[in-house]
């Protein structure tokens, strides 16, 4: 099975590029702990929901929604600067996923662009640290949007054909919302009725990217 037809790869990055997904949602936890089992657990479910949306909107909901409080600046940066250093501190001892290598050779000749809902910089970072920046076309984060990266991709991307690979919801929708192609890779997804949902929206699935290859 080969993905010849495609001009343009959009990959998200946790549980896709990189087995880190458990990583990122602990960071979650570690960062509010402080607050009580209880409130940390519903901001580590509350990530789990919304995969792929950026941490801005997540703490903004814990400190709003969670804690029941007045949005705290001060509070809020805080709160985001916790998660930064535990979820660097995660992210650096997961692994890429299976086959990702060969994928990337495989389709060397395709325009591929990460798009993802972790923090730009640090996907940079990460992704030079492990000798796999030349790979891609472009890495791509928050705090743009995954809607507000594609609207400034428009030019490389209207004409071509484009499939988006992701592992969430969130991903799926941003791909319909384009018209683009999408294929829901479940192997390291944190989305616990993705089954049902790729199934009643006949998505195609795959357990990872070896099995595109």
């Amino acid at each position: 099975m080969t993905l010849n037809t495609y001009n343009v790869f959009l990959l998200d990055c946790d549980g896709v590029l990189l087995d880190s997904n458990h990583a990122k949602t602990e960071a979650f936890y570690r960062a509010t702990e402080s607050y009580g089992h209880d409130k940390a657990n519903a901001l580590k479910d509350y990530h789990q929901i919304h995969g792929g949306i950026a941490r801005q909107h997540k703490f903004k909901h814990f400190i709003e929604d969670i804690l029941e409080q007045e949005f705290n600046q001060d509070l809020y940066e805080s709160l985001l600067d916790k998660y930064a250093k535990e979820s660097q501190k995660g992210v650096q001892e997961c692994t890429i996923t299976p086959q990702l290598i060969a994928f990337l050779n495989t389709y060397d000749t395709q325009t591929k662009f990460i798009v993802s809902g972790g923090k730009e910089t640090e996907l940079d970072t990460e992704f030079k640290r492990r000798k796999l920046h030349h790979y891609f076309d472009g890495i791509f984060g928050n705090p743009r949007t995954k809607y507000d990266i594609i609207n400034d991709l428009s030019l490389q991307v209207e004409k071509s054909k484009v499939l988006f690979i992701g592992d969430s919801k969130f991903d799926h929708e941003v791909a319909a919302h384009y018209g683009f192609d999408f294929i829901f890779m479940y192997g390291y997804t944190e989305f616990k009725e993705w089954e049902s949902y790729c199934n009643d929206r006949h998505i195609r699935t795959v357990k990872d990217l070896g099995q595109l290859i």
